[in-house]
């Protein structure tokens, strides 16, 4: 008997431990991709963080004081000047919700920037530069489609919804 095992572990007792197929696949898939860490290291991050696309800087909602966190993360989001506005400082859902419009609002902005940037800079812009134009919207699109799904989970949270961590 390994040091790890117990006198009833599955091991030593002959008996399997039943466990639905989807799990085994999904375990040997996150074993797979991430070799010798135990299974427990590789799920950690789900307790740990909340739900994908949870905000790295912003502990899970089940942490005491985690509103303090996301009301930093998202003042560092948001326009300057919400800072010197005493409401939105002190109420986290207002803070949420007014961040939320301020990502949908740029989100429109590079929008309308990809459907009118060949006309707008044609003339003053060389003709090789259009690639890295575009490469710009693209990068910035998604880096605000990501911003906008973490300031969503942070509006949930902030309603009050639980997030439950699956496998």
């Amino acid at each position: 008997m390994g040091p790890a095992q117990s006198a009833d572990s599955p091991a030593t007792t002959g008996v399997r431990a039943v466990v639905p197929r989807c799990v085994c696949r999904r375990w040997r898939a996150a074993r797979d991709a991430h070799p010798g860490r135990s299974i427990e290291r590789v799920f950690e991050h789900v307790a740990r963080h909340g739900p994908p696309g949870w905000p790295q800087e912003v502990p899970p909602p089940d942490v005491e004081e985690w509103q303090v966190a996301a009301c930093a993360w998202l003042l560092d989001q948001a326009p300057p000047e919400f800072r010197s506005y005493r409401a939105v400082r002190h109420h986290p859902l207002l803070l949420v919700w007014l961040v939320g419009h301020h990502v949908r609002a740029q989100q429109d902005a590079v929008v309308l920037a990809r459907s009118t940037a060949r006309q707008d800079l044609s003339g003053d812009l060389p003709p090789e530069v259009a690639p890295q134009v575009f490469d710009v919207l693209d990068r910035e699109e998604l880096r605000l489609r990501r911003l906008a799904r973490a300031v969503d989970l942070l509006e949930q949270a902030v309603r009050g919804k639980k997030f439950v961590p699956r496998m």
